[in-house]
Parts: C-alpha cells; sequence; structure tokens
C-alpha cells in the first residue's frame, strides 16, 4: 500500500535539469531540496534497499524487504523482494520471494505463490502502458522509480518542511529533513505529470485508507544525492471492505512505515527477461484469480474478464 501511494505522486518520467531549479525567490531551505532534486535527477542508475513494516498494538510485523537496481532512461530494472506472507500460502512452496524484471516494454513477475494458476510457467508478463494499472507496477513508476522527483515536491512545500539533524547512513553524511504532505498535495503532483487516470484510480485508495497526509522523513548526502527516504501511513482508520471485499483483513490495521534507501548512482544496470517459454500472460492470471473470486461469493464478481486489461 505505501508502494502504491508513492507510485501515485512520486513518479515520472526521468526529469531534466531545469525543472527541478529553484524559483525565482526561493527560501534558503526550497533552494536546497530543488538543488538536491537536480543532482539527483542527473544520475540514471542506482540501487534501493526496501523494506515496509506495520505496528499494531505495540507488535511490529515485518511485511517487505528486498533490493533493487534502477535505470530510469533505460526504463529497466530487476527487484528481489521478500514477502513473508506469501511463504504460508497454499501453493507456495514455502517461498516468500518475488522476483522482477522490467526490460523497458514489460514488467515480469515470478511469484511462486500463484503457481497453481500459471499452468507451470515461472513468469507472469505485465505490459508497460503509460496511465494504467500495469504500469503502477513497473519498477520505474514506484517508490522504487525516480528518486528527485520526492525532493522536488518537498522544495514546492518547502514551509512544510524542517531541518531535523545531519546523521551518517551508510558511511554517507547526509542532512535529514521531515515533512508532512497532504494527499491533496500528492494528487496534484500526480495529475501535474500526466497520470490522471493512475491518479483517480489511486484516490479510491487512498480514500479507503482513510489518509489525509503523509509524514515523509529524507536525508539527502553532502555529495547532493537523495540517500533514503521514509514514510508512514497510519491505516487505523482504513476502510478497505469497499474495494477488497471478503479480502479485507479483519481486526485492527497497523500504523506503516515504508523505507526506501538509494545508494550505487552511476552504476550500471543490466536485465535479462525470462525465456518467452516460461512466461504466460499477467491479464489471463486476473481473469483466473477473478473468476475464482467470483465463484466463491465475495462480490468481486465473475466479470474478471471485462477489468484484467485495466
Amino acid at each position: 500500500m505505501a508502494v502504491a501511494l508513492a507510485a501515485t505522486g512520486c513518479s515520472s518520467p526521468l526529469s531534466t535539469s531545469a525543472s527541478n531549479g529553484p524559483a525565482a525567490g526561493s527560501t534558503p531551505l526550497a533552494v536546497e531540496l530543488a538543488t538536491a532534486s537536480k543532482t539527483t535527477s542527473s544520475v540514471h542508475t542506482f540501487h534501493v534497499s526496501v523494506s515496509v513494516t506495520g505496528t499494531t498494538g505495540g507488535t511490529s510485523t515485518t511485511y517487505l524487504t528486498g533490493q533493487a537496481s534502477v535505470d530510469l532512461q533505460a526504463r529497466t530494472g530487476t527487484a528481489s523482494l521478500q514477502v513473508p506472507a506469501l511463504g504460508g500460502m497454499s501453493g507456495s512452496s514455502g517461498s516468500s520471494t518475488v522476483t522482477a524484471v522490467a526490460d523497458g516494454t514489460t514488467v515480469y513477475l515470478q511469484v511462486p505463490a500463484l503457481a497453481s494458476v500459471t499452468g507451470g510457467k515461472a513468469w507472469l508478463s505485465l505490459p508497460e502502458r503509460t496511465g494504467t494499472a500495469s504500469s503502477a507496477l513497473s519498477l520505474t513508476g514506484t517508490a522504487l522509480g525516480n528518486p528527485s522527483d520526492l525532493l522536488r515536491l518537498l522544495a514546492a512545500h518547502a514551509s512544510s518542511v524542517t531541518k531535523v539533524g545531519t546523521p551518517t547512513l551508510g558511511g554517507v553524511a547526509t542532512t535529514e529533513y521531515k515533512a508532512v504532505i497532504s494527499v491533496a498535495e500528492i494528487e496534484a503532483q500526480a495529475a501535474s505529470h500526466h497520470r490522471r487516470r493512475l491518479a483517480a484510480a489511486a484516490r479510491k485508495v487512498v480514500s479507503a485508507l482513510g489518509l489525509t497526509s503523509v509524514p515523509v522523513t529524507v536525508w539527502v548526502g553532502t555529495d547532493g544525492y537523495l540517500r533514503q527516504v521514509r514514510l508512514t501511513l497510519d491505516l487505523s482508520h482504513a476502510q478497505l471492505g469497499s474495494f477488497l471485499g471478503s479480502l479485507a483483513p479483519s481486526g485492527p490495521l497497523p500504523v506503516a512505515t515504508e523505507t526506501v534507501a538509494f545508494s550505487a548512482y552511476g552504476a550500471p544496470v543490466t536485465v535479462t527477461a525470462p525465456p518467452a517459454s516460461e512466461v504466460v500472460s499477467g491479464s489471463s492470471v486476473l481473469r483466473t484469480l477473478l473468476g475464482g473470486l467470483g465463484t466463491s461469493g465475495s462480490g468481486t464478481g465473475t466479470s474478471g474478464s471485462g477489468t484484467a486489461s485495466a
């Protein structure tokens, strides 16, 4: 969920340096953030470490950890994500690993938990289509995407940003900034980057999550590159039944924290798409899943074939 929200507001095609420059009359803090955005956008490859955790009633749970390498210019990347909940699913063979490969035109996902509906194929394919649901899954269109865009958003709302310290992360001296970004600002950012359909779809999700704002902490290295982002989402007021039906979790939902660390700026990224013989259409798998949900009386409906291409 945290990744989906970040995809709405913090992704765009590779930014140009002109669009990241400080505006005339900007405050010193706005200039700092805009300059960091410009520096970060000047390099289109990087490595990412990501984790998503949640706290409910004092108990902490890890939902996801992983690594990724991304080339924004080529729209390519690879990721390996550990999702502990998948290890206990039927048909998962105990594996909690999700592997993703983006080759510039297609995103391939290897999800062992879906082995029972892939007909023996190891990979699902999802074509990248700007503004569609599948593009939201792209490695280049998520919180693992363009790291300069969040800095640009903060620079535009620098009056709500506070500089809080100068810690060292991974051996790099950084400056730490905190802010609270309203969901309205995130939606405006999405719309301004020609993601109106994606923004509209995400608005429904955000409404169900009960969010009005997102606390954000960023760490910028003294070298000018974004080094880490942390988002906090209070899901305790979420109403997920409206779009998940019987799949909605019971009981209180957590305060979720997503941390994304960036490193290896400028390092080459090499990807290899899986063999066609090992790939099945993600849309066909989705139709199977939605059809199964419809026959189970979840209310999701049997019209999955009409929605799989969204």
